[in-house]
């Protein structure tokens, strides 16, 4: 009896994953940070060691071809002096983009995290169990108790604690962590349960802004792109990614990094937050996965950053 246990044990660490679903949410080129966001946050996990066949990617897609980006087919989440020391992420991401386009809607994100693919029409969804770790990463605009989408469409926070009761009800993960970049994002996270192992931060409180970064001199290559290069929250968090052993760097830790470097708004962490013991690299993969030619410190001026309601203005005014 006790062998067949441990064969039975052993069979489902054997099975254990992780996943991740990363959301764009927006279009248009004023947005260009949040596609380099979503990019660069594929770029991480799949340098970490998370496998691409277990990443669901949405984003509308209309930037990096777009006739405004100076760098057709690239995106970049920071500045960089020669486009040699630049990071271009949209390079990996590019050929993995499952929902494109109209595809980017609440009704899809609620159907791929719930593993609903009849309301997906047939499109990949989250196929997960019990066992299995599961990373989202959320970039657009927000307002009180609101994520936006294209095309005008409202995801409210009513329908993601829906989306994330299904998931916690039909055992679809084992921890679950959502970091989310979005004004206002700390309303879509009140009424998130302390017991259900899910953990999440948010780039700002339930009240204020988030804030774009890399918006004073957003300059690659001595080209001009025009617009913010990135989110300050999701900046913050991918570059301790890019340059730190995460197995060595626990949720807390990086709370406490990032929390510190986002001056702009309170990030805030939500849920069940004892998971914050955890290491990074059971949800982020490895770490350490700037590449090697990439100049990883970049001088920020007082400038940089730009309240994200602002940026439209900004963009208009650079280009």
């Amino acid at each position: 009896i006790l062998h067949g246990g441990l064969l039975v044990l052993c069979a489902s660490m054997a099975s254990a994953e992780n996943y991740a679903v990363l959301v764009c949410g927006s279009n248009e080129y004023y947005n260009y940070r949040h596609h380099a966001d979503v990019a660069h946050a594929y770029q991480v996990l799949t340098r970490g060691g998370v496998k691409a066949e277990n990443i669901i990617t949405m984003m509308y897609d209309d930037v990096a071809n777009s006739a405004m980006n100076p760098y057709r087919g690239k995106l970049f989440n920071k500045p960089a002096s020669t486009l040699e020391e630049a990071n271009d992420v949209y390079a990996s991401v590019k050929d993995h983009i499952d929902y494109k386009g109209h595809d980017v809607t609440p009704a899809n994100f609620v159907a791929v995290l719930t593993g609903d693919s009849k309301a997906a029409n047939g499109k990949r969804v989250l196929q997960t169990g019990p066992e299995d770790n599961v990373f989202v990463n959320f970039a657009d605009h927000g307002g009180p108790g609101m994520l936006g989408f294209p095309d005008g469409a409202i995801l409210f926070e009513k329908d993601l604690t829906k989306a994330l009761d299904t998931m916690y009800e039909k055992k679809m993960y084992k921890q679950l962590v959502f970091y989310m970049e979005a004004c206002e994002s700390g309303s879509m996270w009140v009424n998130l349960p302390k017991d259900r192992n899910i953990y999440a931060l948010s780039a700002a409180n339930g009240a204020e802004s988030s804030w774009g970064t890399y918006c004073d001199h957003p300059v690659v290559g001595k080209k001009n792109i025009g617009t913010c290069l990135g989110d300050l929250f999701s900046v913050n968090w991918m570059e301790d990614d890019d340059v730190t052993d995460l197995s060595a760097e626990t949720l807390q830790a990086q709370f406490n990094k990032v929390k510190k470097l986002t001056t702009k708004s309170h990030v805030l962490q939500w849920g069940q937050k004892s998971m914050g013991s955890e290491k990074a690299s059971v949800f982020e993969g490895t770490g350490k996965t700037a590449p090697s030619s990439v100049v990883s410190e970049v001088e920020r001026s007082e400038g940089d950053d730009v309240d994200s309601r602002d940026i439209g203005l900004v963009t208009r005014y650079n280009l």
